[in-house]
């Protein structure tokens, strides 16, 4: 048998003897939610509060209106020009001018900068594709809704029909 102090300075003896601890800190917060959560619920709870809980409340919805407003910022990325180039240079130092007096302020330089602009209307085209697809993910937020709206339904009207049949099963066996 080994002495208390012994499993303390295993790690994993630690971590056994906090799952007990942590596993009641979980309970206790995941109680509190759900009964802050049932605080929000009416009494008979109606389809069309089930349908603006989920609406409001699902992630799939607000990760849906991520995507969308992602895919707005999109056409003007594709549809932009490349960035211009500049370049300083300093050109031809004259070496033939050794003498440092002299030769201060005799350099010859240039900048050039170059921006280039496509021939086709490549760009149009990927800014006309980008549109579309933003067209279509602010559509899928609409698609999401429905779906989550739908699933609400279907889980709302499940509840209902067993709590009918338990109704009944107790009128049946009374």
């Amino acid at each position: 048998c080994t002495p208390p102090t012994a499993n303390m300075s295993n790690p994993t003896g630690r971590l056994r003897s906090l799952l007990p601890l942590l596993v009641a800190s979980i309970a206790t917060v995941w109680l509190w939610r759900a009964q802050a959560f049932a605080q929000e619920l009416t009494a008979p709870l109606r389809l069309a509060d089930v349908v603006r809980i989920a609406v409001e409340k699902r992630a799939e919805i607000a990760a849906a209106v991520a995507r969308a407003n992602a895919a707005a910022q999109r056409p003007a990325i594709v549809g932009a020009l490349e960035d211009p180039m500049i370049s300083p240079s300093i050109d031809h130092y004259p070496f033939e001018m050794m003498d440092e007096a002299q030769a201060r302020g005799r350099y010859d330089w240039s900048i050039g900068i170059e921006q280039r602009f496509p021939l086709s209307d490549i760009r149009g085209q990927r800014r006309r594709a980008a549109q579309a697809d933003a067209r279509r993910t602010q559509a899928d937020i609409d698609r999401v809704r429905l779906d989550v709206a739908l699933e609400a339904q279907r889980a709302f009207f499940m509840l209902r029909e067993r709590r009918e049949m338990v109704r009944v099963l107790e009128e049946q066996l009374a």
